[in-house]
């Protein structure tokens, strides 16, 4: 069974009466450092060898994540094992030669290539897989994309120009016998790719290359990782770059596409200010998309339920819970129900004992209602419950933002209240909003409309938006980007700096040099139960590694430990 094992394979132990899973990292014997304090008396044989587990040229990336992130290697581990228990690895698979394309986007990805790759800004609609397909000249490449539906078209695509393409995870063992292109999402930063050239990922601002589970890993960052470690190019592509490459990737090597009329769709600025009715969110140019039966329309609203802040219409006391002083909304029966605590009251205010409430804030059920009456048709609210089968592109929708990744296509995107995430009090505010407006325009497309209603009507991605023509709409969003990297580096906030939060710390973590402790909030878990958040920061991610791990090691209770998480 030894002979059969190496590093990566997945095995089974009897450990304490029962039978346990693993990886095994390393192997040696006693002369071997690093196992010369292991007694033969504690050895425990193998039982079985379960899978194929972890690539072994992998694992010691993994541990770099582990300890990078702060968090149990098993968890990597899990994520970088391979789907299948058998991996079988037959003869390499290669397409035929395609003939390179002379557009603007591959040009790029060429010099980019001979540069030792860097950060390659692409306008929404215009087409990343190009990129791909410009690199797999080169040799094989392991690409990553945001979700799998752009795994599949992005495949049938490059399959249509001649490539070989293995898809992840169901392609695993294709790749692992060698193919032209490799492409997943998050987890295919640990696919095999043989003889890999190159590693390209798509949308790399995207929030879904996050791991949810702890450690928090940044597929991006892994990627860039594993190319170093290889020696090979690492090429990052994006409309809205992040502010971490952005700062990390050298100026001659970031390259923009040349301007071009069909890489972003019409913009229309809406300012909610200027409503007569100052609460409403239905404007004019709303309405009149709404009323043309032949548009697919989407309203986009980050805001569930009927009414999200309401105040008394007599008194305008707001609805709080009195539990926990948590504002009340107001669900689809009429019933006030909290948030937090899932407290229900009936709707009745506290201070007059009136029973009208305005809504100051209107939900996606409310709405639904108000869009289908001014507009005289059929608008529908999609929710999670919502049928996919049900969704015909000839009604108007109105829903949360899960709604552009639920439709492929519409004539018209109207973000009813953008304000609700370009001022929301986290630092990801504006990166959360330009992937949104990304997203939308490759819903609508270079013939759609994108429609942005907003109070702020003096911030400086509005002005961007509103004051650039189509094809200097790009240019516009980065020098906003480049502007906000100066003003982070001015306040010292990341990606200047390196943070971490904390959780489940009975007590305020000790003071080191170099390091900065800040409450930042409480997290309601239970009833009677909140846990501080601390937040962490340091200059350089090595100190603030450093010190994670020797607070672990240090306090008695379990903390979770996210460092730069992408909503702050």
């Amino acid at each position: 069974m030894v002979q059969t094992t190496q590093v990566g394979t997945k095995v089974r132990v009897n450990l304490h009466g029962r039978r346990v899973g693993g990886w095994v990292v390393a192997i040696g014997d006693s002369s071997t450092p690093g196992f010369d304090s292991a007694h033969e008396s504690k050895l425990i044989p193998l039982v079985s060898v379960s899978g194929a587990g972890v690539e072994p040229y992998l694992v010691d990336l993994v541990t770099w994540v582990a300890t990078m992130w702060c968090g149990p290697i098993r968890a990597v581990l899990s994520s970088a094992t391979a789907p299948a228990v058998r991996v079988s690895r037959g003869s390499p698979q290669r397409g035929r030669s395609v003939k390179p394309t002379d557009d603007s986007v591959a040009a790029s990805t060429r010099l980019l290539i001979e540069q030792g790759g860097g950060l390659l800004v692409v306008p929404p609609l215009q087409s990343a897989i190009s990129v791909i397909a410009a690199a797999a000249q080169s040799g094989p490449v392991l690409a990553l994309c945001p979700t799998i539906r752009m795994c599949i078209l992005g495949a049938a695509s490059l399959r249509r120009r001649g490539l070989v393409v293995a898809v992840m995870p169901d392609d695993w063992s294709r790749a692992a016998s060698g193919v032209d292109v490799v492409i997943g999402a998050r987890s295919g930063v640990w696919a095999p790719c043989v003889g890999m050239a190159s590693i390209v990922v798509i949308d790399e601002h995207d929030e879904s290359y996050w791991e949810e589970r702890v450690p928090t890993w940044n597929a991006p960052e892994v990627a860039r990782e594993r190319a170093r470690r290889a020696g090979v190019s690492y090429i990052a592509v994006s409309s809205v770059p992040s502010l971490r490459t952005l700062s990390t990737v050298s100026p001659e090597h970031i390259h923009e596409t040349p301007v071009t009329v069909n890489g972003w769709p019409q913009f229309v600025v809406e300012d909610l200010s200027a409503q007569s009715v100052k609460t409403s969110l239905v404007t004019t140019s709303l309405v009149q998309e709404l009323r043309d039966p032949k548009k697919t329309v989407l309203a986009i609203l980050n805001t569930t339920g009927s009414g999200r802040l309401l105040a008394c219409k007599q008194c305008r006391t707001i609805a709080k819970c009195s539990t926990c002083a948590t504002v009340l909304a107001q669900d689809q029966v009429g019933v006030l129900r909290c948030g937090v605590c899932d407290t229900a009251v009936p709707a009745v205010c506290h201070a007059c004992g009136r029973t009208v409430f305005s809504v100051l804030r209107a939900g996606t059920a409310q709405l639904q209602g108000e869009l289908s009456a001014t507009a005289a048709r059929t608008v529908v609210e999609v929710t999670k419950e919502t049928s996919l089968d049900k969704l015909d592109l000839s009604c108007a929708y109105v829903g949360t933002e899960a709604l552009l990744y639920r439709v492929s296509s519409a004539d018209v995107v109207v973000f009813l209240d953008i304000d609700a995430e370009l001022m929301a009090p986290r630092l990801s505010a504006l990166a959360d909003t330009l992937a949104l407006l990304v997203r939308a325009a490759r819903v609508v497309g270079i013939h759609g409309r994108i429609i942005v209603q907003t109070r702020a009507i003096d911030h400086p991605l509005i002005q961007a938006i509103q004051k650039a023509d189509a094809p200097h709409v790009q240019e516009a969003i980065m020098l906003l980007l480049r502007s906000e990297a100066v003003r982070r580096r001015s306040m010292a906030l990341p990606p200047v700096t390196y943070c971490s939060l904390v959780e489940g710390l009975v007590s305020e973590p000790p003071h080191a040099p170099g390091i900065q402790i800040a409450t930042v909030g409480n997290i309601k878990k239970k009833q009677d139960d909140a846990a501080i958040v601390y937040l962490i920061k340091s200059e350089l991610r090595n100190d603030l590694v450093t010190y994670l791990v020797q607070l672990r090691q240090t306090v008695s209770e379990k903390i979770r430990v996210r460092i730069d998480p992408p909503r702050m």
